[in-house]
């Protein structure tokens, strides 16, 4: 058996889709409390037509080969030069969907599949994937209870005289913000965005929750209220992923969704505004991107995602997760016969992310031994988050 990696095309260094500088102003639209904010909808039309003209101009000779229906075909054509007929893989997020087109366009050569944290294949095709949110706010709400009951490893309890209580805890962190948007609209759409992406592994918890602690009481602060000053922030992307546009790249060839101008945006914005407390700064600049995008694929797969594969597949979905919640695993799935959902109760996105030594031993053996977990197993994770020693189970 060979093991080898490879990474798609228009990402890392492998013909980079990179649109080239885009200043921060026209990058994201203008922040507001709300997607249904006639403004917000208004500025997010504007940048994401801009956007889409500046990926056109600068990689219109290659991006229309970047969809995931090409990158199944070299997974193939690297098959083919290889001893084993059948290709085994382990994807995650996008990964997910990789595997599930790979498997409904090459069932035959579907080897042992572990696909983590799973996309909803028809969510992803249909463009506004109103899934990505659909638990965000369960994780978020889970963040401050697991704060409140571990005030050791857990600052923003500080910021609460008496016992900690995690609505109190949430509160003054929603009000700073609040405060924060009406100051500066970027800064305030980027650290809120980090707190998003923070909720993905729980073994950042307690970092993040000291970064919100010193942004809202900084030293000599006189009130709550989070300090735009405070450096390093974000870091920039490592030099090796030169493709830093790549999610649109892909993810917009995948979807035949394009809206004609931003009226067709506000029913989205009335839909998805309810959906999550973050999804006034993710939807507008990541999925609602795809609605003006103005290259389209040299080849698109429609579907169906469903097939009879040589050989079962495993999917694994996290209880918790921010991003893919385990309703798409299950959804996944459905259209293959004989495959099961190894779900991992814990926090965060991927199980790699909230190590469960039960998990990992159920994934073991169907890689190894190809020997699958019984129908709806569920593995416990064997730590909570803000616990000191969590993530040392491994």
């Amino acid at each position: 058996m060979c093991t080898c990696s490879s990474e798609n095309s228009g990402t890392g260094r492998t013909i980079p889709f990179n649109c080239q500088a885009i200043p921060p102003q026209d990058y994201f639209p203008q922040a507001k409390e709300s997607l249904t904010d006639s403004g917000l909808v208004e500025d997010a039309w504007r940048t994401a037509e801009l956007y889409a003209i500046k990926c056109s101009e600068a990689q219109a000779a290659t991006s229309p080969f970047l969809s995931t229906p090409f990158v199944a075909r070299d997974m193939l054509e690297i098959l083919k030069h290889l001893p084993d007929e059948k290709l085994n893989y382990v994807g995650t997020l996008y990964g997910t969907f990789l595997g599930e087109v790979f498997a409904s366009m090459f069932p035959e050569h579907v080897g042992r599949f572990v696909l983590d944290a799973v996309v909803n294949p028809t969510d992803w095709r249909a463009g506004t994937r109103d899934t990505f949110l659909q638990d965000t706010d369960i994780v978020y709400e889970e963040f401050y209870s697991e704060c409140a009951v571990r005030p050791d490893n857990c600052a923003l309890t500080s910021l609460v005289p008496g016992p900690a209580d995690s609505a109190a805890i949430r509160n003054i962190v929603e009000s700073s913000f609040s405060q924060l948007l009406a100051v500066d609209q970027l800064v305030y759409r980027i650290i809120k965005n980090v707190f998003r992406q923070a909720l993905y592994a729980p073994s950042t918890w307690p970092s993040i929750a000291s970064t919100l602690t010193s942004l809202i009481a900084p030293p000599n602060a006189t009130s709550p209220g989070l300090n735009t000053t405070s450096p390093n922030i974000t870091s920039p992307p490592p030099p090796y992923n030169q493709g830093v546009d790549a999610f649109w790249g892909i993810s917009c060839l995948d979807t035949p969704w394009r809206l004609s101008g931003p009226s067709d945006l506000i029913p989205i914005a009335d839909r998805q505004q309810p959906l999550s407390y973050f999804a006034n700064v993710f939807a507008d600049a990541t999925i609602w991107r795809c609605a003006a995008w103005s290259i389209e694929p040299a080849e698109y797969y429609a579907g169906p995602f469903e097939a009879h594969t040589a050989t079962p597949i495993l999917f694994v979905g996290g209880k918790r997760d921010p991003i893919t919640p385990l309703s798409a695993a299950f959804n996944a799935s459905r259209g293959f016969p004989g495959s099961r959902v190894l779900t991992n109760d814990g926090y965060g996105h991927s199980f790699f992310n909230d190590p469960s030594q039960c998990t990992f031993n159920a994934v073991r053996a169907y890689l190894v031994d190809g020997t699958l977990p019984e129908e709806r197993k569920v593995c416990v994770a064997d730590k909570k988050p803000f616990d000191s020693a969590f993530g040392t189970a491994w």
